[in-house]
């Protein structure tokens, strides 16, 4: 059966469920639907093939085959594909460690669905990471080449003992795992991350994260700083930057937070002075919740920000934006 929209047209090709995409009469790729068990199967597709085709597939296999639901599984870093899927409104993403093999190992997968009374549009953002310039650093997008400074970062003893979910040793590894998982956070509506670097080397210096912002308007904000940035006031001026992007509204680019807390071990004082001088307050205690490299246990203290009481003014606020 050939399908059609106004931008695509999908052209019957081998097999009974597989077509060959066509757009202003050049082929852009293949897609089909493999798998099919009970009430659903899987969908592939190459690069290329926009979220138009993969809308086209997902109708016929509901409205034609009766299918109740449609999977993606790929390994992971296919983010044209994944971008596609997300326009075409898949969801429940899910990211499995060693899920799938990929000639011959075993690789991270990336799985997405789509159920047969779902949107077709996005159902989360996919959050841009915008460059941010600062007075003696910007904030930028993570790349490959920052993984060699993020094992040396997690490597250090001070971080180490403050961040224990970081691997003992840290590996290079571990490093592009990290790496990787910033870009899905972003892609999947969960986070945004930037690497902290120097404005004229280009050398990260600090990770800054706002978390947790798939929920309501609130977030958290995160940070880790590498040694030779330490005691330079500079993971305090990164955090302003991010506090005024997750404060600016989405329709002006921003994040559209209405309220940012910051968690921080009892005894990890600089990171207090962040938040203190950013404008956070105290706002609850946990107790012995930090469970420390050591094993000891210290209280953890909450502070918060509402964006009424930002020092750093947003487009929306400020006149001058």
């Amino acid at each position: 059966m050939i399908l059609t929209s106004e931008t695509v047209r999908l052209l019957p090709s081998t097999g009974d469920l597989s077509w060959v995409v066509e757009r202003d009469g050049e082929k852009t790729g293949t897609i089909g639907l493999t798998s099919p068990a009970g009430p659903g199967g899987d969908i592939t597709f190459s690069p290329g093939v926009t979220a138009e085709a993969v809308r086209l597939v997902a109708s016929f296999a509901f409205e034609q085959l009766g299918w109740e639901i449609v999977l993606w599984r790929s390994p992971a870093n296919d983010w044209d594909g994944l971008r596609a899927l997300w326009e075409a409104g898949f969801g429940r993403f899910a990211y499995v460690d060693g899920g799938t093999a990929y000639q011959g190992v075993r690789c991270e997968q990336w799985i997405a669905s789509l159920r047969a009374g779902d949107s077709r549009e996005p159902r989360t953002p996919w959050w841009d990471i915008p460059v941010i310039d600062g007075e003696r650093l910007r904030l930028r997008p993570h790349r490959p080449s920052d993984a060699q400074r993020i094992v040396e970062a997690a490597s250090d003893e001070r971080t180490q003992y403050w961040a224990p979910h970081f691997a003992s040793p840290y590996t290079l590894a571990d490093a592009e795992y990290y790496l990787e998982s910033r870009l899905w956070m972003s892609a999947t509506g969960t986070a945004v991350s930037w690497a902290v670097v120097d404005p004229e080397t280009d050398v990260l210096l600090a990770n800054l994260s706002v978390l947790h912002i798939d929920g309501d308007d609130s977030g958290e904000i995160g940070f880790w700083a590498h040694p030779e940035a330490r005691g330079r006031g500079l993971m305090t001026e990164a955090v302003a930057l991010g506090i005024r992007h997750a404060f600016t509204p989405v329709e002006a680019g921003g994040l559209g937070r209405y309220r940012l807390v910051l968690a921080t071990a009892a005894g990890n004082t600089a990171s207090q002075h962040v938040a203190l001088a950013n404008g956070f307050v105290a706002a609850g205690i946990e107790r012995e919740a930090e469970v420390l490299r050591d094993g000891s246990r210290q209280d953890m203290l909450w502070f918060d920000l509402l964006r009424s009481e930002s020092p750093f003014p947003s487009p929306e606020t400020d006149p001058a934006a």
